[in-house]
């Protein structure tokens, strides 16, 4: 699968760009959900994405609702 989507076609706002480090243990949880959501729904996600689901999923999980794009 090849992805050829931009920034612009991801986001409703431009996103926010920053680098940071993982520890191996939360980069391989991190490429675990990405597949995971890959799977489920087909379509190819990058790590930017992924990221954002994951936390997405905490915040509803532990505070009732999720940020939007």
């Amino acid at each position: 699968m090849s992805d050829t989507t931009t920034p612009r076609d991801t986001y409703a706002t431009p996103p926010v760009i920053r680098s940071y480090a993982l520890s191996v243990d939360a980069f391989d949880h991190l490429k675990a959900m990405q597949r995971t959501y890959e799977r489920r729904e087909g379509a190819r996600l990058t790590n930017s994405q992924a990221l954002e689901r994951l936390l997405n999923e905490h915040q509803a999980a532990h505070f009732g609702h999720s940020a939007a794009n």
